[in-house]
């Protein structure tokens, strides 16, 4: 947490024994020790503030940002800002941004540009990130790719995606080697690119990205395993999405088996998960399997067919490489 830099020593010693509170997550005695210090400087005004943000405990983070404000928080003005932009009251949001970087918060330039973002006024969004970009904040540079790229504007998406990249921004490894494989250009650059975010972060984005990629390519092998690992995250095979985009380019690919592989792993359980992919499986499968496509229910003939199709165009733009 950030706080003000000038405290009494009495309030240091409170935020010390709530940092250490803080370390074991303990926040409840964290809110009953700074509540019942009965103390108003701005600085326990915020620290309690920050714990109900963290909690999601919106009502009371906003009335303490505000008591802040009040004693002179400046940094509680982009919190309580964020707030509204969590619960999307970007009108709200809007304004404490505003007022933040009229009292000098320059990271507050990208917040802003994050909400015009998601509404996709996008001429506002990218005005306030480039803006960020002239007081430093190197995270804008992506930001500002994603708003081109939403745009459709490839040429200038790419270029700053790039700019993000040479300024150190890891993340935008994946955003570019995705680039790349939505364009359905550059494979060899979109392969470099994940394997340098892969090496950096092995996380669950990365190597999803990476299976991807690496299926694209046609380097099979390395991709399966790729897709295992990232069947491990918490919460994988729930991503419908995750799921759904990898068994879908598997399946253009012609990679029948190893679906059928992945499908029939138990602990997942991807075939009940994913009945409609499943299907779609067993269709293109129906010569070897003639019994498992009668156990489709009518009900998922539509749902089926529509993976089908989406099978069908995938493997017309990403068939061969």
């Amino acid at each position: 947490a950030e706080y003000a830099k000038h405290i009494t020593n009495s309030d240091k010693e409170l935020i010390e024994k709530a940092n250490k509170l803080y370390s074991k997550k303990e926040f409840k005695k964290i809110l009953t020790l700074l509540i019942n210090s009965k103390r108003e400087s701005a600085v326990i005004l915020g620290a309690i503030a920050q714990i109900y943000h963290e909690q999601k405990m919106y009502d009371k983070a906003e009335e303490y940002y505000l008591k802040a404000i009040e004693s002179g928080d400046t940094n509680a003005l982009i919190n309580l800002g964020n707030i509204y932009n969590e619960q999307k009251i970007y009108d709200k949001a809007e304004e404490y941004y505003l007022k933040a970087i009229e009292s000098g918060d320059t990271d507050a330039l990208n917040n802003l540009g994050n909400i015009y973002n998601e509404q996709k006024i996008y001429d506002k969004a990218e005005e306030y990130y480039l803006k960020a970009i002239e007081s430093g904040d190197t995270n804008a540079w992506l930001n500002l790719g994603i708003v081109y790229k939403e745009q459709k504007i490839y040429d200038k998406a790419e270029e700053y995606y790039l700019r993000a990249i040479e300024s150190g921004d890891t993340n935008a490894l994946n955003n570019l080697a995705r680039f790349y494989y939505e364009q359905n250009i550059k494979s060899d650059k979109a392969l470099e690119s994940i394997f340098r975010y892969y090496d950096k972060e092995k996380s669950y984005f990365s190597t999803h990205t990476y299976a991807v990629i690496l299926l694209w390519k046609e380097m099979f092998e390395q991709s399966y395993e790729k897709f295992a690992e990232w069947l491990t995250y918490e919460d994988a095979v729930n991503s419908k999405r995750g799921v759904v985009d990898y068994f879908t380019l598997l399946m253009a690919k012609g990679q029948y088996y190893q679906a059928k592989v992945f499908f029939e792993l138990p602990e997942y359980q991807l075939k009940e998960r994913y009945k409609p992919l499943w299907y779609a499986l067993m269709t293109l499968m129906q010569d070897e399997f003639p019994v498992e496509i009668k156990k489709m229910g009518s009900e998922l003939k539509q749902t089926v067919d529509e993976v089908l199709v989406e099978v069908e165009r995938i493997r017309e733009r990403y068939g061969s490489i």
